[in-house]
């Protein structure tokens, strides 16, 4: 099959594929970039060689609709989740969690620059003691023994 047919290909068969999947989905943004995959599957389908037969596209749309269908329950799934989160949360849980970040950032502030430092590559950047000790010229031995003390040091500031 030539360029040209994949041309009449298109044109016989776009209107009748987007009008299938619009009845599936009914979201015109949707309809209009699953019927575009379609074609571009189709495409690349007939420059490997492979035959372009009414069926077969129909079975490449099926399977985008019912991959679309999935992308949407899980996108579903996703926010019934997060409104449940948010409805367990308590206002006295924000005010807190509020409170013991401000107590956190006041204690950090008491420490000094090597114990705040030694803190932020151990527990904001999640380093291991041999990365921490080589950022810090150290021993990874040394490193976990510093890590240790500050954490004594800021705990006893909390």
């Amino acid at each position: 099959m030539h360029q040209e047919s994949f041309v009449d290909f298109y044109r016989l068969h776009h209107g009748r594929v987007r009008a299938l999947v619009s009845r599936r989905l009914g979201r015109s943004e949707q309809v209009d970039d699953l019927t575009a995959e379609a074609f571009g599957i189709a495409w690349a389908h007939h420059r490997s060689g492979g035959d372009l037969t009414t069926a077969w596209l129909h079975q490449v749309v099926r399977h985008l609709i019912g991959a679309q269908y999935r992308r949407i329950r899980r996108h579903r799934d996703l926010q019934r989740r997060l409104l449940a989160t948010s409805e367990n949360l308590v206002e006295d849980d924000v005010g807190e969690s509020i409170a013991e970040a401000l107590d956190m950032h006041r204690a950090m502030r008491e420490l000094s620059s090597a114990d705040r430092r030694i803190l932020h590559l151990a527990f904001w950047e999640d380093l291991p003691a041999a990365e921490i000790a080589r950022r810090s010229g150290c021993s990874a031995e040394a490193a976990r023994v510093r890590v240790l003390r500050a954490k004594r040091r800021l705990r006893s500031l909390l």
